[in-house]
């Protein structure tokens, strides 16, 4: 990902009928203890809210 930030991901169901979804997008590198908690508390706040919360845990 360093040379080439592309990412793809497809998720198909092999049950008839046939469907899938297919993600594209350019991916970002960090190292940043910081911005990985950030994104990572993000993610974990939209399927795992917590009521009243500020995105700070």
């Amino acid at each position: 990902m360093a040379r080439d930030r592309r990412i793809a991901i497809c998720v198909s169901d092999e049950r008839q009928p046939y469907s899938f979804v297919t993600i594209e997008g350019d991916a970002r590198i960090s190292a940043e203890p910081d911005e990985i908690k950030r994104v990572a508390m993000g993610i974990a706040d939209r399927y795992y809210p917590i009521s009243g919360s500020t995105g700070d845990r």
